[in-house]
């Protein structure tokens, strides 16, 4: 297996801000990216145990092919940890079936947001959240695996808003994640409402 990059490589002056040439680009969604470095991307698809030409996703209504390369890139301007890589592949792949309806999803005017679960092993090896505050922010690996789908939809699926996708609903809607990434609890099952004083029901009796 090999990890050399087909994508060209772009020189970034010293004198420029690495992040804002990325916004310049029009990579991001909107948030700062981390710069996809060739180490980085070579270390994300080694972590992957794919070869990076390998196709990950073939786009036939934008005559689109989406490699191992391609999601690693994203996956590191997510903000992905290498070992997450694996999960956001086989989501991508999942999205490449033809009952999930990819097209529909990346060319929408109605702001559709794409949500995924993961379960198995890996879910804790990664250290997935899937207890309190689930949708919320605060975990790295459910926050970037969800976000590295996003900006693989922007930058090697060409959905842009305004352009490959109007969304529409995002006028009325307001700024939101577009991608949650949730965890099953798996065996050990959901906790008890009462270990979270915050949300246990409130009951109150009149006299």
């Amino acid at each position: 297996m090999t990890s050399d990059l087909h994508a060209r490589t772009l020189v970034v002056d010293d004198a420029d801000d690495p992040i804002e040439f990325c916004y310049e680009q029009g990579w991001t969604d909107g948030l700062p990216v981390v710069p996809p470095t060739p180490d980085k991307v070579r270390r994300t698809i080694e972590a992957s145990g794919r070869p990076g030409d390998d196709v990950v996703c073939e786009y036939t209504e934008r005559n689109r092919v989406v490699t191992v390369e391609h999601v690693a890139m994203n996956a590191v301007m997510a903000g992905c940890k290498p070992e997450y890589v694996p999960v956001v592949l086989a989501i991508i792949e999942a999205m490449a079936d033809a009952s999930f309806g990819l097209h529909a999803a990346n060319a929408t005017t109605g702001g559709s947001a794409v949500g995924f679960i993961v379960n198995g092993p890996v879910r804790t090896q990664l250290g997935m959240n899937s207890r309190g505050n689930v949708l919320g922010p605060g975990n790295r690996a459910n926050s970037t695996i969800g976000r590295a789908v996003r900006l693989t939809q922007i930058n090697a699926m060409g959905s842009v808003p305004g352009a490959g996708n109007e969304n529409l609903g995002a006028v009325f809607l307001g700024f939101r994640p577009d991608h949650w990434c949730g965890e099953s609890a798996g065996e050990t099952g959901p906790r008890r409402l009462p270990e979270f004083p915050s949300v246990a029901p409130i009951h109150g009796e009149k006299e």
